[in-house]
């Protein structure tokens, strides 16, 4: 409630201020809007911003990441490629402009973005491993994806034994260390080369030490909203089932109305604790 007001009083501000003003109460807009979930309320303050400052580049990224978050990726790529046409050296408007196009099935576009984000000092060289393994989401055969598949292994096998530099926190939580989404759509076994992906990242992830607990072991928490109990007990039953009680501690966050119950049903873990939420959490 206090944040819903905080960005409301934020968007009429942004409608009273002059430029600079309606700029930084669009900034601060947005990140309330993250938290209420107001995204549709910062893309109108941005836009409201963008009207006094045209040139503001930054402006321009940010809405960007916005629309890419609620998938509206044509938009998100126009506002990234103003962006750029204002501000053309920032890499990180060409990596969003990578993941937007990544996410609309433009392969040309993602590849253009990256070369963009490799040839002007990538943060990470995994950069270069995104570029030479883009997947395109339709391929003209089997043999074509047979192909495809042919070089990407040979791409990793090159990286496999590379000493990587460590991660940042907000790189190790990125799509910078996934695999392409699209080979779980060709019908072939990922496991080998999902496997060596994962070893080559692995020797890049930053040491983190564990979190204290009253226990004296790691605390791991999971949140399950949105009515997603199905999906995650699909995803995670296998890994938390065979996780050691005498090693983890853990607690599952639940919002939905009957979800514990749901998730019982499917997670044999004994040592999980449930924590339920108010219905509004989601």
């Amino acid at each position: 409630g206090t944040r819903r007001r905080a960005a409301h009083t934020l968007k009429g501000a942004a409608k009273m201020f002059c430029a600079k003003a309606t700029a930084t109460a669009a900034r601060n807009l947005e990140y309330l809007a993250r938290d209420a979930r107001l995204d549709d309320a910062a893309v109108a303050c941005y836009r409201r911003g963008l009207q006094h400052t045209p040139a503001w580049a930054a402006g321009h990224h940010n809405l960007a990441l916005i629309l890419h978050g609620q998938k509206r990726y044509e938009e998100a790529a126009s506002s990234l490629r103003e962006a750029l046409r204002l501000a053309p050296t920032q890499l990180p408007s060409w990596q969003a402009l990578g993941g937007v196009c990544v996410a609309m099935g433009d392969v040309s576009g993602a590849r253009d973005a990256y070369r963009r984000v490799v040839e002007g000092g990538a943060p990470h060289p995994l950069y270069e491993l995104r570029l030479a393994t883009l997947c395109p989401p339709v391929f003209a055969s089997a043999g074509a994806i047979a192909a495809y598949r042919e070089e990407v292994s040979q791409h990793l096998a090159a990286w496999r034994d590379l000493p990587l530099p460590s991660l940042d926190l907000d790189q190790a939580q990125s799509n910078l260390i996934l695999p392409p989404l699209d080979w779980a759509y060709q019908g072939r076994d990922d496991l080998p080369l999902k496997a060596v992906w994962a070893s080559i990242c692995q020797g890049a992830l930053p040491e983190a030490p564990p979190a204290a607990s009253p226990a004296g072991k790691p605390h791991i928490g999971f949140l399950v909203n949105y009515g997603s109990e199905g999906v995650f007990a699909k995803a995670m039953a296998g890994l938390l089932n065979r996780l050691p009680a005498q090693r983890f501690q853990l607690t599952l966050a639940c919002s939905a109305a009957g979800g514990e119950a749901r998730l019982r049903r499917s997670l044999q873990q004994p040592s999980i604790r449930y924590l339920s939420l108010p219905d509004d959490f989601a």
